[in-house]
């Protein structure tokens, strides 16, 4: 990953501050997944709300509401002065260009996604959650670090 203010820290297992787990979510340490934190019923509650803000479209949304494609462990990070856990996914079966990055702030309560759909366009991109400028860059960039244009 490039050095800058978007840099890993440490996998979820081993950190997330105190201040992030003494207020708002907890995660408790745990090496989790998407699907994972989907069971949380606070995470999932806010995410499912997003999504339904989004209008995220209806062939789409039995993966990105529950997150239950393919994935990796999900990673603590600090960007822009925010602690969050960042995670990825894609639709099972078919993650060519079917990809989702989230980032959840636990001490905040927050959580925002960007989905990419068919193709490479701008219109293929669906921000959800309505994050602001800085986490648009965030997730973009996360976007193309986990799913690299392919040739």
């Amino acid at each position: 990953m490039q050095d800058g203010p978007f840099q890993v820290m440490v996998v979820i297992a081993m950190a997330m501050s105190s201040s992030a787990q003494a207020e708002g979510w907890k995660l408790g340490g745990q090496k989790l997944y998407p699907w994972d934190i989907m069971k949380r019923p606070e995470i999932s509650s806010a995410w499912q709300s997003a999504v339904a803000k989004a209008k995220v479209p209806k062939q789409e949304q039995f993966w990105v509401q529950d997150m239950t494609g393919p994935s990796s462990a999900l990673i603590a990070t600090v960007a822009g002065g925010r602690e969050l856990v960042v995670g990825q996914t894609c639709r099972p079966h078919d993650c060519y260009d079917n990809n989702l990055v989230f980032a959840i702030d636990l001490g905040n309560k927050q959580i925002w996604g960007l989905r990419q759909g068919r193709g490479q366009s701008p219109k293929a991109k669906q921000f959800i959650g309505s994050p602001d400028p800085e986490m648009q860059k965030f997730l973009l960039q996360t976007l193309t670090k986990e799913f690299p244009v392919n040739p």
